[in-house]
């Protein structure tokens, strides 16, 4: 349990941010800024925004890895690792950095559990804008991932199912 409220409890899903932009630096430096900054508790992590899906995917992804911490079933040291597992749909985390992980130079997604946590990177982030992926780049993120669907249904229980089935 987080703060010995269960996770659901404590879910506000206005609360998340979920941003599309560039690095304005280096993805190593951004990651160190993440793990020297970022609160314990607190939850940032950056995707490939080639590989994501929907808003609903990473969302689907976040609530896993905090149960999967709850449920004391996670393979990760952190909940923003965990959720990059999920999100790949994959248990193995070297295979998950190449499936979902940021790269240099391309477009990437921030998820963030608060605005807060959003704001201590913002200055890193260049035309950062709601994520809202086409239809287009939604098809190309599923088919990288393996999936055939994007709806909503699809997507979630692929998520939800990674762990059993993989």
């Amino acid at each position: 349990m987080v703060n010995s409220v269960p996770v659901l409890q404590q879910l506000n899903p206005r609360g998340f941010v979920i941003v599309e932009a560039r690095l304005s630096i280096p993805l190593s430096k951004l990651l160190a800024d993440i793990k020297k900054n970022i609160g314990r508790g607190s939850v940032l992590q950056v995707f490939s925004a080639s590989s994501i899906i929907s808003r609903e995917h990473l969302l689907c992804a976040y609530i896993n890895a905090c149960m999967s911490f709850e449920e004391k079933t996670n393979i990760a040291s952190t909940v923003g690792l965990e959720m990059l597992l999920f999100a790949a749909m994959s248990r193995q985390i070297e295979e998950s950095l190449r499936r979902v992980g940021a790269v240099d130079g391309e477009r990437i997604v921030v998820f963030a559990d608060s605005p807060k946590v959003l704001n201590s990177v913002k200055g890193c982030l260049k035309g950062a804008k709601r994520f809202s992926p086409s239809r287009k780049a939604s098809l190309i993120a599923a088919k990288r991932l393996g999936l055939r669907e994007i709806d909503s249904k699809s997507v979630i229980s692929a998520v939800a199912l990674s762990r059993v089935c993989s």
